[in-house]
This record gives C-alpha cells, sequence and structure tokens, in this order.
C-alpha cells in the first residue's frame, strides 16, 4: 500500500515499545509552528502499549496516520526505510519516538529546504544540532555542535560524509529526489541516517546546516543509539571501543560499495585532520 501525503512534509515516525516518551514526542509535533505536514506511524510490533497510545492520537487528529498496523517486526533500519518507501511526499522529516522537538523545528527545516529546491531536479538535505537531554528532559548538553566543535560543513563530500556522518536522522529533512535514489537499498546494515546522506553527497545534492539545536535528544536506559556525556571511560576500554567501531563502520561501508579497508583508513586521517582544522 502507497500513502499519499495531501500536505508538503511527511513526518516519518518509525517506533518500537516506546509508550513510555512517544505521547510526549506526538505532542511537540502536534505543537509545531508549521502545520503543513502528515504524521505517519510505524509501529514495528511492539509488546507494550504503543499500539493504542497510536490509535488514541490517530482517532484525534486526522493528521496522523498508522502506518500498516500489526505488520512485522523489521528491526529499526528497517521500520524507517518501509515508512520512506510507502509514503510519498514533497518533503521529508524522520522523527525517533523519544524525542521532543522545538516548536520551530518544521518551520526552520523546511524554510530551507524550499529555499535550496528551486525546480525539484536536484536532491536537497537540510540538517540540524540538538540538545542532549536526560530521561527527564534535564539539560546535558545545550548545543551538541558547539559543544564537540563540529562543523558539519567540512564533511559533505561523499567520501567524507560516510566517515563523519554529519546528518542524524532525526535532525533531517529532504525533497522527494533524494528518495528516488535511495531505492533500492545495499544490502548491508547501514542506518537511515548514513545512507541516506552517503546517497544524496553521492548524487550531487546541496546541503544546508541550521546551527541551532531544534531536537531533545534523549538519553535514557533503552536508547538504540546515544551519544556519550557522563564520565570517560579508562583509557583501555576507550581504545577497545574505538577499534571496534572502526572496525564495524569500515566493514559496512565496504559490503555497501563505499571502498574497501585501505581507502577506510586513508580517509579516517583525511576526516581527523579537517575535524581538528579550525
Amino acid at each position: 500500500m502507497t500513502y499519499q501525503n495531501p500536505k508538503p512534509i511527511a513526518i516519518l515516525l518509525a517506533v518500537y515499545n516506546g509508550e513510555k516518551y512517544l505521547g510526549e514526542q506526538i505532542d511537540s509535533i502536534l505543537g509545531q509552528t508549521n502545520h503543513e505536514w502528515t504524521l505517519y506511524i510505524r509501529d514495528d510490533g511492539s509488546t507494550d502499549g504503543t499500539a493504542r497510545v497510536i490509535a488514541d492520537y490517530a482517532a484525534r487528529c486526522a493528521d496522523i496516520v498508522p502506518v500498516e498496523p500489526g505488520g512485522p517486526n523489521l528491526g529499526c533500519r528497517g521500520n524507517f526505510f518501509r515508512l520512506l518507501e510507502v509514503v510519498e511526499s514533497q518533503y521529508y522529516m524522520f522523527s525517533d519516538a523519544d524525542d521532543v522537538w522545538v516548536p520551530q523545528k518544521v518551520e526552520w527545516t523546511v524554510a530551507a529546504l524550499r529555499a535550496l529546491d528551486i525546480d525539484g531536479t536536484r536532491p536537497v538535505v537540510v540538517h540540524t544540532s540538538y540538545t542532549v537531554v536526560d530521561a527527564n528532559l534535564k539539560v546535558l548538553v545545550q548545543d551538541y555542535w558547539k559543544h564537540t566543535g563540529f562543523v558539519p560543513e567540512k564533511f559533505y563530500s561523499y567520501n567524507l560524509i560516510a566517515l563523519a556522518n554529519p546528518v542524524n536522522g532525526a535532525e533531517m529533512g529532504f525533497n522527494h529526489i533524494l528518495k528516488t535514489y535511495i531505492f533500492p537499498l545495499a544490502d548491508n546494515t547501514l542506518l537511515h541516517d548514513r545512507w541516506i546522506p552517503m546517497v544524496a553527497a553521492r548524487h550531487g545534492a546541496l546541503f544546508k546546516a541550521i546551527h541551532r539545536p531544534t531536537t531533545l535528544y534523549r538519553q535514557h536506559d533503552v536508547n538504540y543509539y546515544g551519544v556519550a556525556v557522563g564520565p570517560k571511560a579508562g583509557l583501555g576500554a576507550r581504545l577497545r571501543k574505538v577499534w571496534q567501531t572502526n572496525r564495524m563502520v569500515a566493514r559496512k561501508l565496504k559490503d555497501a560499495g563505499w571502498g574497501g579497508y585501505g581507502k577506510y583508513l586513508w580517509y579516517k586521517m583525511v576526516y581527523t585532520w579537517k575535524k581538528r582544522q579550525h
């Protein structure tokens, strides 16, 4: 089944066992200053009360559409890509189930998309920074880019974007022409927030970074992914993690057709050098 969005913006929310925080995130989307969107939610076979939360909101708001209710469990990667596959829209934004959006997130993102998307013939990606918060929304890092000194504009080439991964999935917006290049997916486990920017860069996309946080990125005990904001582990543990992470990423990029381990090591050095430049 294909879902044709009657509005310009499709917000794609993938959720699994998200009952605890899902309502708060939906409320933050309902509170956006821009209302040109439809919220599409796909429950990935949750075993808690997630399906009930979705049904309650959908019954109250016509702009909330459950996608494939009762469908199979596809995993985090499969759930997001399934949403993108079946929803047709002019613009797309992804949403995690446990975050909270600032009221201007859609407004700022779509304004930037429209400014760059002149004739709809070139891929366009807009992305933003984010605020890291704990489970109770207490601020841990106000602006993650500023806190870490990260400058995403340095890494928009195809070879570097694969390593830097500057475009977080939940902070991303893009146009329909980019969707036409995303499928079929590579036969690997790259998530949407690495695969999509790589495809965009490969096809000459225009990238725009909005240097302000638009999401409260919640850290809790069941995050699928998270960021490190607490005390650092010991040197040995950190080195093991760096080795394991780089080996995993290199393998996934090789499987995706980006290049082999030699290329990975070279561009890892280039990435590290550029990251340290001021």
